[in-house]
């Protein structure tokens, strides 16, 4: 079991692995009401990046006070 902390997934080198955009959406959203109170958060950015033959989503989402957190998902199962 992956131990969860405010920081997680936030490289490419840590990235989760997703069968779908909208479980990368789910995701932050939990993440962001757990460790930021943040209710119905929504990623204001969303990159793709291709590494190493690997498909990668990088979603990112503004935290008042905080600033900016990135996430990053492996979408290589459904990524064509």
């Amino acid at each position: 079991m992956t131990h969860l902390t405010e920081d997680a997934f936030s490289s490419i080198d840590t990235a989760l692995s997703v069968g779908s955009v909208s479980e990368e959406y789910e995701w932050v959203a939990r993440h962001a009401e757990i460790y930021f109170g943040m209710h119905d958060a929504f990623p204001t950015k969303q990159r793709l990046v291709i590494r190493e033959e690997r498909a990668y989503d990088q979603l990112l989402l503004e935290v008042p006070d905080i600033g900016i957190r990135e996430y990053w998902f492996d979408i290589s199962s459904f990524y064509q």
